[in-house]
């Protein structure tokens, strides 16, 4: 009990006007928990009818603030029930996902809205709980709320990565294709691993070997996918005190890039001829993502873009993620008439380079400027 109320009860006897004692009384109940208790008004319309008369607006008001704070809470428990209910759905899919491209894509068609329409309402009620200044929450409660939001963000993004799968696999996705400074790519796709790469420790390099004009034909949007592909798993892979580079460079080698998928698990080297060392104008932008994390093993690198392909123990329990990443990005590349590859040793790092042509030349469809 609250000394400065167990004063108060203990010597509530000493008090002879039986008003003044009833208002203790009442304020005696609600530190005990009894927001229900009002203290009686006479009609003598006096200061301590006033101070009866406070007491008992103090108790209305802390009875609808704990009752406001119940329904908050319920209403982050259907959230969270909302949550694992949509977790659960999308796991199915991702089983779904092995029975075949035209199983999987009509399922995800039937789906869509299904899945699209609750996590929508998970995400934009978790945000307008947190940003209403008006809503009485706990630290705890905001804590909660942080929570489903950010899983619920994540499970949207995962169920977007798996329609972008059957996108490019039925060849039903488009390319915005315009000109855009390659510099301005590869900053923004760095600057937005800063934060996280500071967190833990690791150094993030950018080198350009080109000239700061220098505009590729592509779509920007997509492109910057690959490269958070390949820097998100350059970062996860790597222990503090490590690093990850990103080097990009011309080549007049457009054909440079035709390895196979099979190539990843090799230790041939592709070549390249910088355009700086040569005559004619510059075909093609090599760029690179290498870090000093823990590397690949030979058996993984010979599925490493295979779709859903979880990289196999020790990795797949400390390193989850859904297995889409990189397949996505070989498609994203090659959709853009280029080739991506990749080179690992256990314990040394990995480094993954990918090669498009400056000038889009790519047969695959366009979507049509909507500005």
């Amino acid at each position: 009990m609250v000394e400065g109320v167990s004063s108060v009860s203990s010597n509530s006897h000493l008090i002879t006007d039986p008003r003044i004692r009833e208002a203790l009384d009442v304020i005696f109940e609600y530190a005990l928990g009894n927001l229900q208790a009002r203290g009686r008004i006479s009609e003598q319309n006096d200061n301590i009818d006033a101070l009866i008369t406070g007491i008992n607006m103090l108790g209305e008001e802390l009875e609808a603030y704990i009752a406001q704070r119940k329904q908050v809470e319920e209403d982050i428990a259907k959230l969270n029930e909302n949550l694992q209910r949509q977790i659960m759905e999308l796991e199915e899919a991702r089983i779904l996902a092995g029975v075949g491209i035209k199983a999987r894509g009509e399922f995800l068609a039937n789906m869509s809205h299904e899945l699209s329409t609750p996590l929508n309402a998970i995400i934009g009620f978790s945000q307008v709980l947190l940003e209403d200044p008006n809503e009485a929450l706990s630290e705890q409660q905001r804590e909660y709320i942080q929570i489903i939001l950010q899983s619920g963000q994540r499970l949207n993004k995962t169920y977007e990565a798996i329609l972008q799968v059957t996108g490019l696999e039925s060849g039903e996705m488009k390319l915005m294709v315009k000109p855009f400074l390659i510099k301005d790519l590869l900053q923004s796709s760095l600057l937005a691993f800063n934060e996280r790469a500071a967190l833990q420790g690791i150094s993030l390099d950018l080198k350009m070997d080109f000239p700061p004009g220098t505009e590729v034909e592509a779509d920007h949007r997509l492109l910057q996918q690959v490269m958070s592909y390949l820097l998100d798993n350059a970062v996860k892979f790597t222990h503090a005190g490590g690093s990850v580079r990103v080097h990009a460079r011309l080549t007049e080698d457009e054909g440079a890039g035709t390895s196979d998928e099979g190539r990843a698990g090799g230790d041939e080297t592709l070549s390249f001829t910088p355009a700086s060392e040569t005559k004619g104008h510059p075909s093609s932008i090599v760029i690179s993502v290498t870090d000093t994390g823990i590397g690949i093993n030979e058996e993984d690198m010979t599925r490493l873009f295979q779709p859903f392909y979880q990289l196999e123990s020790p990795y797949s329990k400390k390193y989850r993620g859904t297995g889409a990443g990189l397949f996505l990005a070989k498609g994203l590349i090659e959709i853009h008439g280029g080739r991506i590859w990749a080179k690992s040793k256990p314990g040394s790092g990995s480094t993954f380079t990918f090669i498009l042509p400056i000038r889009h030349t790519s047969p695959y469809p366009q979507e049509k400027d909507k500005e």
